[in-house]
């Protein structure tokens, strides 16, 4: 179905409410210029919630041009209840699920580690017009408390489902540094600087200030959190929509890589 939901208004023209508009201005990052509730803010009284308070800072050449925040990397990272649901994911057996599966089986036949279960996909469900994403539940990092190689890499057919599983859907702090560090030095390959981080999360502020700590270390510039946002009342009604909004707008967004909606953004 998606050929045909791709085109329609509802995908094509869709657009962040003024509401988040506002709040993710409140949080501090730029907005698109020429969307639909971005000149609705601007037609709005001075006095209004939702008036834009300023001019927004960052243009793109039509509205159907995708906007980005340039230089942001936002990731997902989810703490607290995913401890058990990452178990439960594995137990299960779940994979990558909705784009992440067209993209990871759309240019080639999908290849598994010797022994580890996994859906059969079926062949009009492959569709090689779909981007591939460069992700899959067994390709590395892997977290630095796994065995490895003399050489430090991980053969994935040595660890269990469960640990597969819980390197992408539960990460540590040594293994989220590092796949930050890696995408970032894979845009840089590609012509592109990654200089801000964002985190999508609803970690505790002792885990986050540990991370924010690492990442600084690595030489990223200004980095946020969801915990950082002073929303509005009506903005905290509606916070997980403003955490979405900017990992839509982020140059790159990377998202938990098991039984999620993850998508790439290149």
């Amino acid at each position: 179905m998606w050929h045909g939901l791709s085109k329609s208004p509802f995908f094509a023209q869709w657009d962040w409410s003024p509401l988040i508009h506002t709040e993710v201005e409140r949080a501090g990052f730029p907005l698109p210029s020429n969307t639909t509730s971005a000149r609705l803010r601007l037609a709005l009284s001075s006095t209004h919630p939702w008036a834009s308070s300023k001019v927004p800072s960052v243009e793109t050449s039509s509205p159907t041009t995708p906007f980005t925040i340039p230089g942001l990397l936002a990731a997902h990272v989810r703490r607290g209840d995913f401890d058990e649901h990452c178990k439960f994911l594995a137990w299960a057996k779940v994979e990558y699920a909705y784009w992440s599966a067209f993209g990871t089986y759309s240019v080639s036949p999908p290849t598994f580690p010797p022994g580890v279960p996994h859906q059969t996909i079926r062949p009009d469900h492959v569709d090689p017009t779909l981007p591939r994403l460069n992700d899959t539940l067994y390709d590395p990092p892997f977290a630095r408390h796994f065995p490895r190689n003399p050489d430090g890499s991980v053969d994935p057919t040595t660890l269990t489902l469960e640990e597969l599983v819980q390197y992408h859907c539960y990460q540590d702090l040594d293994a989220v540094r590092s796949r930050l560090y890696a995408v970032r030095e894979w845009q840089r390959a590609k012509g592109r600087e990654l200089k801000d981080v964002f985190i999508l999360t609803n970690g505790s502020e002792n885990w986050l200030g540990a991370l924010k700590e690492l990442l600084k270390e690595d030489g990223w510039g200004e980095i946020k959190t969801s915990r950082d946002l002073t929303l509005s009342p009506d903005g905290q009604a509606v916070n997980q929509g403003v955490d979405m909004a900017i990992a839509n707008w982020a140059e790159v967004f990377l998202g938990n890589g098991v039984g999620l909606f993850l998508i790439l953004l290149e």
